[in-house]
């Protein structure tokens, strides 16, 4: 008996818990989609260089910053990726076209 349990106990082990466990899905609708969708979506929009991905992935960024308080560093990166490619003459001329220099000026003012 004694092997009989030690063997159905490594069999249930073996199975992998999501075989065994399954759940549905927790996670919430990212709202910054819409929002990146309707703004790429305006004929008047001025940032050309920014797609869907970038725009998500920036809005996302700086609310967990503003909400949370979390990813001060990311969201500067972020932010210096986005002027370097969307208004490169202002990124040159105002942090001399270098993303640690933006980085570390963006994170002083956060």
């Amino acid at each position: 008996m004694k092997n009989f349990a030690m063997l159905a106990a490594s069999i249930a082990l073996a199975i992998p818990a999501s075989v065994t466990l399954p759940a549905a899905a927790v996670a919430k609708a990212n709202p910054n989609v819409a929002f990146c969708k309707a703004y790429l979506a305006d004929p008047l929009l001025v940032d050309v260089n920014l797609n869907l991905g970038e725009c998500i992935s920036l809005t996302t960024v700086g609310n967990n910053y503003s909400t949370k308080g979390k990813a001060k560093h990311g969201f500067a990166v972020h932010l210096c990726d986005y002027y370097a490619e969307n208004y490169p003459d202002d990124f040159v001329t105002t942090w001399g076209g270098t993303k640690q220099a933006c980085i570390a000026a963006v994170e002083a003012t956060l």
